[in-house]
């Protein structure tokens, strides 16, 4: 018999983001000539990581990662092997590469290996949305501890097994100095209902674990924001127009839903009204846009 329960409220929140970090000197007073070919890019955009890193971004795929090397002194930037159209022989124990050549002299090849090898309609549509508003949102793919998951396993000798429970922000916007997290989800994804109209969706308990982070942590999210924030300023990336020194946390989550229906049929009419009904139900937990019920059709054509 095996009974599990979930510890939240032990977790701490934890970042080692600094502005003053050599990464982040490295990159503003003597960046690479490939840094400054990736920040030019039209399809690309940089996100900055709680733990002194940066991530490139192509169609909502972490396509590099970059960091400061402590041992050499040096910025490395490295990608997955099957975007460098590599083979792992198992020779490497990481299947991370460096891909510095391939940021400054191939890559259109590199972007082309992405196109082959990954495929997500919800992150090209985040990626989409981070485009064509850059100076909205201020990051994406936000990525902390949530809680542990403790099993016990009555009928074992070994007691107990620890899981990390970790959560994901899709999008963080800023209006008007505050801070809001936003969820973004397709129109055919299976988390908005259940068969039965009367059974809670899997997206409640989601956007209600949103809401207790940003409650528990919205002091130190405030101060990760406006450090982030400043991190980005001086690498000169697109970044909203903020005061940040009156940086605000709206605790109460954003779900986004995505419809990407090119035709209008009576099965997806119904259940565009059926996923508003469920996603007003919980205002008091979290904010949503309802969804056009009758020219949904015509709204996917213009995007």
């Amino acid at each position: 018999m095996n009974i599990s329960t979930m510890k939240e409220k032990s977790i701490k929140f934890k970042s080692k983001l600094a502005l003053d970090h050599e990464l982040f000197n490295q990159l503003r007073d003597n960046p690479p000539a490939w840094w400054k070919i990736v920040k030019a890019h039209p399809d690309l955009y940089i996100e900055i990581r709680k733990d002194n890193y940066i991530n490139i971004y192509y169609k909502g795929g972490s396509i590099a990662k970059v960091e400061y090397d402590d041992d050499t002194d040096k910025i490395v930037a490295t990608a997955h092997y099957k975007y460098l159209g590599c083979d792992d022989s198992g020779v490497h124990k990481s299947p991370y590469r460096n891909c510095e050549e391939w940021l400054e002299h191939r890559l259109d090849e590199l972007l082309a290996n992405i196109d082959e090898h990954y495929s997500s309609k919800e992150k090209q549509e985040q990626a989409r949305m981070i485009l064509q508003n850059r100076t909205l949102y201020l990051d994406s793919e936000f990525q902390h501890l949530y809680g542990r998951t403790i099993k016990e396993d009555l009928s074992s000798t070994t007691k107990t097994k620890v899981s990390n429970v970790f959560m994901r922000i899709d999008l963080v916007e800023v209006r008007n100095n505050v801070v809001r997290f936003v969820e973004l989800k397709m129109i055919n994804d299976g988390r908005l209902l259940k068969k039965d109209d009367n059974s809670a969706p899997e997206i409640y308990e989601q956007m209600q674990k949103y809401r207790n982070f940003a409650e528990r942590y919205s002091v130190q999210l405030r101060e990760y924001y406006k450090t982030l924030y400043n991190v980005k300023v001086k690498l000169d990336l697109p970044v909203p127009e903020v005061d940040v020194e009156k940086l605000q946390i709206n605790t109460k989550p954003f779900l986004v839903i995505a419809c990407d229906y090119e035709k209008t049929t009576k099965g997806r009419t119904e259940r565009i009204k059926r996923i508003n009904r469920k996603m007003m139900q919980k205002s008091d937990v979290f904010d949503y846009e309802k969804l056009d019920e009758e020219n949904y059709a015509d709204n996917c054509s213009q995007r």
